[in-house]
Formats: structure tokens, sequence, C-alpha cells
């Protein structure tokens, strides 16, 4: 029992120490808001292109309702914006498009292909379950996003991700210690996605 609560304790630990390392860069990446994204205590708004408005309304009442949405990034090169969602345990993503006013929810910050066609994620979370221990792969449509790939791990997680090219994504394997297990690569080949996994053994 006592080594369940050391190894949730360090769960939470990893995951709020990469929490903090994005909101620092993202403090330095964007001291200011777009002028289209409206925050204060109440919630968010977020006027689109389109003269619509999209709202997120924070609920600061302690308990499984609780919700406090924030900026996080403008991705100006495919005309999305990411909404931060805080829960009373937990977070999540929101991506909307700036055009329509479509909403996706997912895991973790996204990164963008260099050719501006998909976005992955990666979240870690072995223990605790206060967040998804996942990788996806989103497909940048005309009209949205379109989830193209995911795995859901069980007993490792993924680190952050990068893209060495437009089809080749590199990532670390992690013990629930935080260890790095093996390299990773998730390459695009014969019009799929396909996990690579040195440390696999068939």
């Amino acid at each position: 029992m006592e080594k369940h609560r050391v190894m949730i304790v360090l769960s939470l630990l990893m995951h709020a120490t990469w929490v903090l390392a994005d909101s620092k860069r993202k403090v330095n990446r964007e001291k200011k808001t777009p002028s289209f994204f409206i925050e204060n205590n109440r919630g968010v708004k977020i006027n689109l292109v389109n003269g619509k408005r999209v709202e997120f309304q924070n609920n600061t009442v302690d308990g499984e309702s609780y919700r406090y949405y924030s900026f996080g990034k403008h991705y100006k090169d495919i005309e999305y914006v990411l909404v931060g969602e805080a829960y009373y345990e937990g977070a999540g993503f929101i991506l909307v498009n700036l055009k329509n006013g479509n909403q996706y929810r997912i895991d973790n910050e996204p990164i963008l292909s260099p050719n501006k066609t998909h976005l992955v994620t990666t979240s870690m979370d072995l223990e605790a379950e206060y967040f998804p221990n996942a990788i996806e792969i989103w497909r940048i449509l005309k009209e949205g996003l379109q989830l193209e790939w995911s795995l859901e791990p069980k007993d490792w997680g993924p680190s952050k991700a990068f893209w060495k090219d437009n089809k080749t994504i590199i990532l670390k394997k992690l013990s629930v210690e935080n260890k790095v297990l093996a390299s990773l690569q998730i390459v695009y080949r014969d019009n799929k996605w396909i996990f690579l996994d040195p440390s696999h053994k068939n």
C-alpha cells in the first residue's frame, strides 16, 4: 500500500513538473493574449473570424463541476486557439477553430508538424488517473480536425514528442519513475502511421 501511494505521488509530481515547465514556456512565448481572446474571472470569450463568438464560463465551486478556463496558445498558421480547462482534479485542453468555432478536446498542448498538416499530443499519467496516458495524432482538414491515430499504453508513459520531419515523430518511452526505457518513433508509411518500439520483442 505504501509503495502504491509513493507511485501515485511520483506520477502527480512528474505531471505537475511538466505542466509547470510548459506554463513557464507559455508565459515567455505569449506575454499578451490576442485581441480576439477575452479572459476574465467569469471565463473566456473568443471572437471568431465569421463574426460569431465562442464562450466558456468558469465554475469555481469546489467539486466535480469545477471548471476554470484560460488562454493557452494561438496557432496562427492554422487559425486555431488553445484553451486551458482546469478541473477540481486534473486539467484538459480545448482547440477552437477560429473560422467556424468547432471545438476539439485534446490531452495536452499540441505540436504542429513542419508542413502544418498534423498535430501530435502526448500525456503521461500511469497511477493517479487524473490525466490521460496517451499519444494522439490529429489531421488538419479544411473544416476541422480528425483523429488519425492514437495509442493508450498501460505500463509505460510517453514523453513530450517532436517532429523530426513531416512523416516522423520522435519521443521517449518512460517508466512510472520517469526513467527512459527506449527511444520511440511513429512514422507515416504506406498511408498509415506505424509505431516503432525497439524495446518490444515479438
